[in-house]
C-alpha cells in the first residue's frame, strides 16, 4: 500500500520566523506503508514573480483526480501526473494568497483561498469563474481587486481561516478554523459544530457514509454525512499515550477500519491565535504519519517523515492500486 504526502521543508532559521516566511521548499513523497520507506520524492520552489519576497513555499492540501494529483502552493495550483509525479500544468492568479486546499468537482477546480477568505472556482484554462465569500464581511470590501496578492506576505488577521473543502452530493462545504465548524457555502444555515477541544478543524474527508474531520490538537471527529450529527469523537492524544502533545494534526486518510493521520512537529506559534495548549507542551515529537485502528482504538504503527527537518505534513492520500502497482519502479 502506497501513500502520497504533501510537505513543506522549513528554512534553517525557521524558529525565528513567522509562519508566512518559515518554509523554503515544497515536496511530494510517495511512501510504501508496509516497509515505511520513501519510494519517490519530488521538490518544487515557486518562482520569485509568484511569491512574496522571503515568503513561505510549501505544498498544502491536495487531491487525487483520475491519474493526476493536484496540489496548491501558497500562490499556485500544480497538476502532477501519477504515478510518475511529472508536472503537467501550473496555474496561478493575482488573487491567490495562502491557498490551503484544492479539489475537483465536475471538471472544475475549487480552491480554498485562505488569505482572501474566499472559495474560488477555476476552469481548466485558469479563469476564475465564481467565488464564495467565507469571511464575516465581504471579501471585495476588505481587499482590492487591483493588487497582486501573490506578492503580499500575509493578509492576517483572519476572520475565519478556512482550511478545507468537500462536497456532499452537489453541496460545497468548507471547514473554518476560528469558528470551529464546517459550513455549507450554498446555504450557510447548514453547519457542523466542531467546537470540541481547544484546537480547530482542519481536514474534512468524505468516505462512504461519513465525514472524518481532524482537529489540530489531536482529535478525529466522525460525522454522519446524511444527518450531520457526530457519530464519534476520538481523542488521539489518549490513544497514543505519549504524555506530550502530538504535534499539529492535519491530514487524514481512511482505508478500511484504519485512519492514517499526519502530525507536524511543533515549532513556533502565537499563543493568542492557536491556543494556550501549545505553551505547556514538553519536547515535541517528530513529523510523522500514524495508523490508528478505528475499531479497537489503538495506535498500530507510525512512519516518520523527513525526520531530520521536521517538515510540515498536510495531505495523506492512498494511491489506488491501478496507479500504485508499479510505483516501486519509479526510483
Amino acid at each position: 500500500m502506497h501513500f502520497i504526502l504533501t510537505l513543506g521543508y522549513p528554512k534553517r532559521d525557521h524558529l525565528k520566523r513567522d509562519e508566512w516566511t518559515m518554509y523554503k521548499e515544497c515536496a511530494l513523497q510517495i511512501i510504501n506503508w508496509e516497509t515505511g520507506t520513501l519510494v519517490k520524492e519530488v521538490k518544487y520552489i515557486s518562482p520569485p514573480d509568484r511569491i512574496a519576497e522571503d515568503g513561505s513555499i510549501l505544498f498544502k492540501a491536495g487531491t487525487l483526480d483520475k491519474n493526476s494529483f493536484i496540489v496548491p502552493t501558497n500562490t499556485e495550483i500544480l497538476v502532477y501526473e501519477l504515478p510518475g509525479l511529472k508536472i503537467k500544468k501550473i496555474y496561478s492568479h493575482p488573487t491567490f494568497n495562502d491557498l490551503h486546499h484544492v479539489t475537483v468537482h465536475n471538471d472544475l477546480f475549487y480552491i480554498c483561498n485562505t488569505g482572501l477568505e474566499i472559495i474560488q472556482v477555476m476552469n481548466d484554462t485558469g479563469d476564475i469563474i465564481a467565488d464564495y465569500n467565507v469571511g464575516t464581511t465581504n471579501t471585495w470590501e476588505r481587499f482590492s481587486r487591483d493588487v497582486d496578492y501573490r506578492l503580499v506576505p500575509t493578509t492576517k488577521p483572519r476572520e475565519t481561516h478556512a482550511n478545507f473543502l468537500f462536497f456532499l452530493e452537489e453541496e460545497l462545504w468548507c471547514t473554518r478554523y476560528l469558528q470551529k465548524d464546517a459550513i455549507c457555502l450554498g446555504d450557510k444555515t447548514k453547519r457542523i459544530d466542531l467546537n470540541i477541544s481547544k484546537g480547530g478543524p482542519h481536514d474534512g474527508l468524505v468516505q462512504d457514509d461519513f465525514i472524518y474531520f481532524t482537529l489540530t490538537d489531536g482529535y478525529a471527529v466522525i460525522v454522519n454525512k446524511y444527518n450531520l450529527r457526530r457519530e464519534e469523537v476520538i481523542d488521539l492524544n489518549k490513544i497514543s499515550d505519549y504524555k506530550v502533545l502530538l504535534g499539529w494534526c492535519r491530514g487524514i486518510e481512511v482505508v478500511g477500519n484504519k485512519a492514517y493521520v499526519g502530525f507536524t512537529a511543533f515549532r513556533k506559534s502565537k499563543y493568542r491565535e492557536y491556543g494556550l495548549w501549545i505553551k505547556y507542551g514538553k519536547k515535541p515529537l517528530g513529523s510523522r504519519v500514524a495508523e490508528y485502528n478505528l475499531h479497537t482504538k489503538t495506535l498500530e504503527k507510525e512512519v516518520h517523515v523527513a525526520q531530520e527537518t521536521g517538515a510540515a505534513i498536510f495531505t495523506i492520500k492512498h494511491i489506488p492500486w491501478s496507479l500504485g502497482a508499479n510505483v516501486e519502479y519509479l526510483k
